[in-house]
């Protein structure tokens, strides 16, 4: 009979452990980078420290339903993943955001340097075909869509500058 300490199953399992904490860690040290804070729509998340163009920031946890809701992002054509708890979950809407997701990985990553103090944002049209609750945007961008329904709603043109952030499921449906 193998001692646990010998079993290779029982090493894998440690190693796995291992990482796991080691990946917790890392998530830990990236969320100390943002904090919820409020403002005029509600809630939202700033940087605390400075954030490198293509940095992980936060990580996509959450339950996988088969429906949009307005707390949703869209991952394929039947899987949305939502959090109650999450911080992800108060990250708003522009037309020129400075993190964009990758639902692949369910990362959302940097898409340029931010600066501490700055909010972080998406373009909820990167991940969403046609969302359960379109509402105006207030970005007050040169290039803002107006109404954000989702990419299905998008010009030719539109979708050609969104190009580089979509999600995998909407860069399969560009010609849609």
């Amino acid at each position: 009979m193998l001692s646990i300490e010998r079993d290779p199953s029982v090493a894998r399992a440690r190693d796995q452990l291992a990482l796991l904490a080691e990946t917790a860690f890392l998530m830990n040290e990236q969320v100390v980078r943002v904090k919820l804070d409020h403002g005029p729509f509600g809630e939202m998340i700033r940087a605390v420290k400075p954030l490198a163009k293509g940095e992980v920031i936060l990580y996509l946890s959450g339950t996988i339903v088969d429906r949009p809701t307005r707390y949703t992002i869209q991952l394929d054509a039947r899987r949305h993943v939502v959090t109650e708890s999450g911080l992800w979950k108060s990250m708003n809407h522009a037309c020129e955001p400075n993190v964009r997701i990758d639902a692949s990985t369910r990362e959302m990553i940097a898409i340029r340097d931010i600066a501490p103090g700055e909010e972080l944002t998406f373009n909820y049209n990167t991940t969403e075909w046609d969302m359960a609750s379109p509402f105006a945007c207030g970005c007050g961008s040169s290039l803002c869509a107006g109404t954000i329904r989702g990419f299905k709603y998008l010009s030719r043109e539109q979708r050609e500058a969104l190009r580089p952030f979509l999600s995998p499921y909407i860069a399969s449906r560009f010609d849609d």
